[in-house]
């Protein structure tokens, strides 16, 4: 009996110690492989590598949302994004693909998303990893596991995949958080980027790279990636990668007042970012409504900081110059009644 007891015993620990190590395993499997391994549910988009290639053109205007896998949220500053990107350019594609493991997303902010689903120009897909970096040189350094170790793995797939993005497909990038204030046709370029600091560095948030010239560019961005890796610092793959490869496509070592060579242009803070990162706040403060509003004047973009403000709002009742933007800009998302910017 007594024999009895302890083998009990040791079956019911050594059951423990296995559903405990099992945990762990799955555990750590799921956090090691976040970018690749991750569940969704709801089947809501086309596969974007399965696209007829003529239904895209130089002027298609992409965003990305790959922060979270699991259940992707686009929130109202971003859906409002989207929506003026359509709503500024009706005669443009306006794609917004979705980084998944499989041909299923699961969006959590249906209402906030739901207002721009009327616009006949903006389409969703959903892109998987391996299926879209396929047959460049991000496949094969994928397979050394280097992004895994990266202190910001979302941001630096992120910056990955535009780059990707632009070297597989000519036309126009922008981050979540960049809402379009005029018409691209107004803006004439094959390819561009924009100042972040003038005469210092360049932003990878707003991009265009078209033709032969804009796909040896992306080339020349992703050689900087597999060349020189570091993922220690969250721009490493995004402002300085793209200002690396400025100077080595332009052969220029200073950017003091340098806007650009052969059919590559560097735009302007003033285009782009004229409201900076260390005054976002301007953006969403009724006091410095009118100043934000003539600093903007002459943009073709205003970047919001999202990384910045994260878990800011303001109420639409509030007279702040990013309200004034979004009902100009995105009017369908903000007359939403779910609206919180």
């Amino acid at each position: 009996m007594e024999r009895r007891k302890k083998f009990r015993k040791r079956q019911t620990i050594l059951l423990f110690l296995f559903i405990l190590i099992l945990a762990l395993t799955i555990s750590f499997f799921i956090l090691s492989h976040f970018v690749f391994n991750c569940e969704l549910k709801i089947v809501f988009a086309e596969n974007f590598n399965e696209i007829d290639p003529e239904f895209l053109t130089n002027g298609t205007i992409y965003f990305m949302e790959t922060h979270n896998c699991i259940d992707h949220q686009i929130t109202a500053r971003e859906a409002c994004a989207i929506e003026s990107a359509a709503f500024m350019n009706p005669d443009e594609k306006i794609v917004v693909l979705f980084l998944t493991p499989d041909d299923h997303i699961r969006l959590k902010s249906w209402d906030d998303f739901k207002p721009i689903l009327s616009y006949k120009n903006v389409h969703l897909k959903y892109i998987t990893m391996r299926e879209f970096t396929k047959d460049t040189k991000i496949e094969k350094w994928l397979e050394t596991e280097a992004l895994k170790s990266s202190k910001y793995i979302v941001s630096h797939t992120s910056d990955i995949l535009r780059y990707v993005l632009l070297y597989k497909y000519s036309g126009v990038y922008l981050d979540l958080d960049v809402i379009t204030v005029d018409s691209l046709k107004n803006l004439d370029l094959p390819n561009y980027a924009c100042y972040h600091v003038d005469g210092g560095v360049i932003n990878s948030g707003i991009m265009k790279l078209s033709g032969k010239e804009g796909k040896k560019f992306a080339d020349m961005m992703i050689n900087e990636i597999v060349d020189n890796y570091d993922g220690s610092e969250y721009n490493n793959l995004g402002p300085a990668v793209i200002t690396k490869t400025v100077k080595k496509y332009c052969d220029v070592q200073n950017l003091t007042d340098f806007y650009g060579c052969k059919d590559f242009k560097v735009l302007h803070q003033s285009s782009c970012y004229a409201v900076g990162w260390h005054e976002w706040f301007k953006l969403f403060k009724e006091q410095y409504a009118d100043e934000a509003m003539q600093k903007i004047k002459k943009s073709f973009f205003v970047h919001l900081w999202n990384s910045t403000n994260k878990g800011r709002t303001i109420s639409k009742f509030n007279d702040a110059a990013l309200n004034r933007i979004a009902a100009k800009f995105c009017p369908k998302v903000f007359e939403s009644e779910v609206i919180k910017l």
